[in-house]
Order: C-alpha cells, then structure tokens, then sequence
C-alpha cells in the first residue's frame, strides 16, 4: 500500500498528533530530529480514499485553528498551498500527492535577489567585476 509523507516543524507536531488521534487516523512517526535550532517530525501515513477523506479534515481544521503554512507536494513536483482551499478540494490534491509540508509562516522565509537589493547589486559588481 502506498503513504503519504507529512513533515511537521516547530510547535506544529504535538497539536497535529492531537488531531490525528482525534479522528482515529493511522500514521507512523518515521524521523524525529530534536535539535537546539530544529525540531522537527515526519510521519507516514497510509493512502486509502477513506485516511485520505478524514486527513483532509484533519488539515482543514489544523489550518483553521492554527496559522501554519500547509504546502502539497504532488507526484508531479508541483507545489500547491493548501491555505484557503476547501476540505473537498483537500481532498482532491492528496490523491495524487507526494507530501505535505507543515510550517510556521514566519520560518518561510524570502530570498533575495541581487536585481532586488541596491546593495547586493554594489557587492556583485565589486566582488565579481573582471
């Protein structure tokens, strides 16, 4: 049979376990790294269409609940934001996904580009000039 990958970060696993049980839903903790900087949580879980039906409960109401960041990772290597989306549509996407990554919003972090930032553009041009 096949899983499906869920990554947790931060504070995001305890509550999100909490759920799990709540809603009878199998899974098996595969990966736990508890650091000083990083801890985080992988938990496997099996795909049926009945599992993938209440995870996706599960995953509307942790999003409801909690503000975390939900991404969907699909067979395909697309990546689709789960925040805002409907339970049905939940649904939908973790039929053909790959894993699903649960994060903070502030620990997404943006990067920048040199075109962006005046001052990376100078240090481009000093560093890199021939």
């Amino acid at each position: 049979m096949k899983s499906l990958k869920i990554h947790l970060d931060g504070d995001s696993f305890r509550p999100f376990l909490i759920l799990l049980d709540k809603h009878r839903l199998p899974y098996i903790v595969i990966d736990h790294r508890p650091d000083a900087l990083i801890s985080s949580l992988w938990l496997d879980i099996p795909k049926s269409a009945e599992i993938l039906d209440r995870l996706s409960g599960v995953i509307t109401e942790f999003i409801s609940r909690k503000n975390k960041k939900t991404v969907i990772f699909m067979n395909d290597r697309r990546r689709v934001g789960a925040s805002g989306l409907s339970e049905q549509e939940i649904a939908l996407l973790l039929a053909h996904a790959e894993r699903i990554k649960i994060t903070e919003p502030e620990i997404v972090k943006r990067f920048i580009t040199a075109s962006e930032d005046a001052t990376l553009k100078r240090r481009k041009q000093r560093f890199y000039s021939e």
